[in-house]
């Protein structure tokens, strides 16, 4: 049997944070990682506020995207040697005031650079939070709980903005992740920094060739990107989806809460099962479901078709997510590569609605996406495969 890429996460090696330290890191990644299931909330948004296509919103999300891979990139050669602490107080600070003008601006010019700046600032965040929780005992818990974390704040978002569009306007997504983004700047004094955390057998890199290094990072890498594409390319669209069947917002946004709610689940089983199903299993599964319930969302064509494709789709990804993370967190350079796959994901969840908005575009429908995301999952899930055998 091989040994697996890295020895570090082990528990009686890797750090064990301090409950305050551990709460600052989850609540840092959470607040960023929201922005994930709040896609169609922000089309939605710009669609009815500034009166643009839906392809054109769904471009401007893939915008904030790409600005938040580019920062996250950026950051993953040096994030070993930059001060954790201060990079997560400033770029949260720096989303949250982004987040704020958002929703106060009313030129579309103007709006596109704010969401810019907000991707930037939540790039470095996230991608500090993710590489310090390759250090934790387990990271893979670390990672299901900042998942569940994040559905709790959406589960919240999704129950508070359809009430207070009529009050605030269309903006009203964006003043409240602003004031959520606040309250987390304020926990960041007890976010921990890279010198509170080092330990001996970090120090170690194992008997591994840097070309086996290589091959399983290439190949988590593959997999967790291809997942994050193939669910981006239909999931920002599922109120306009939801709007095609003549479903109403209020309706979309109860299913939504309920979606969001119901996912919780699949954090929660993460957690518990942790490795006791081993690892190629629980991220095959996951990986078929979504590329399943994907694939009805997009075919939806009532209510119950709707809801129970939305809810599949939402619970298997909030599955794998822990998952995959906990296999980037075996590399040996596990910080790096957490900082890169942030990058990684949050380009393709760029690149997705930019996809999607470009097939619509051109006279394309929700069917066409639908078969393009399962292409993607079939590649992703291939991948997993192969690097969860690195392991064996």
């Amino acid at each position: 049997m091989r040994e697996p890429v890295s020895q570090h996460t082990s528990s009686a090696d890797s750090f064990s944070f301090k409950s305050g330290a551990l709460a600052a890191m989850i609540a840092v990644a959470c607040i960023v990682e929201v922005v994930i299931y709040l896609g169609p909330f922000f089309i939605n948004s710009m669609v009815n506020r500034f009166a643009v296509e839906q392809g054109s919103a769904g471009f401007v999300v893939s915008v904030e995207l790409v600005a938040l891979a580019l920062a996250s990139g950026i950051l993953a050669k040096r994030v070993l040697d930059v001060p954790a602490r201060k990079v997560a107080f400033f770029s949260l600070l720096l989303a949250a005031t982004a987040n704020l003008l958002s929703f106060h601006v009313a030129d579309f010019s103007v709006f596109v650079v704010t969401r810019m700046v907000a991707g930037i600032g939540g790039g470095c965040a996230l991608a500090i939070a993710t590489s310090m929780a390759t250090r934790a005992a387990n990271p893979h818990k670390v990672y299901a709980t900042v998942t569940f974390m994040a559905i709790m704040a959406a589960v919240i978002l999704f129950s508070s903005i359809p009430p207070a569009v009529p009050l605030l306007g269309s903006g009203a997504v964006y003043l409240c992740l602003a004031g959520l983004t606040f309250l987390v700047v304020a926990v960041t004094v007890w976010f921990p920094d890279w010198h509170e955390t080092e330990t001996k057998s970090e120090k170690v890199t194992g008997p591994e060739t840097s070309r086996r290094l290589e091959r399983y990072d290439a190949l988590i890498l593959l997999s967790i990107g291809g997942m994050y594409l193939a669910q981006a390319m239909v999931w920002p669209y599922v109120e306009r989806i939801g709007d095609s069947i003549d479903l109403s917002m209020q309706t979309i946004g109860t299913v939504l809460s309920v979606t969001a709610l119901i996912s919780l689940l699949g954090p929660a089983t993460a957690h518990y099962l942790n490795d006791r199903l081993g690892l190629l299993a629980p991220t095959l599964t996951a990986l078929g479901l979504q590329l399943i319930a994907t694939l009805c969302l997009a075919l939806s064509h009532s209510l119950f078709y709707y809801s129970v494709s939305a809810v599949l789709m939402t619970t298997a990804f909030t599955f794998a997510v822990p998952y995959l993370k906990g296999l980037v967190a075996r590399s040996a350079r596990a910080p790096r590569l957490a900082s890169t796959s942030i990058a990684l994901v949050t380009l393709c969840g760029a690149l997705g609605p930019g996809v999607s908005g470009m097939v619509l575009n051109l006279g394309g429908n929700y069917t066409v996406i639908g078969f393009l995301s399962v292409a993607v999952f079939l590649a992703a899930m291939y991948a997993a495969k192969a690097a969860v055998r690195e392991l064996d």
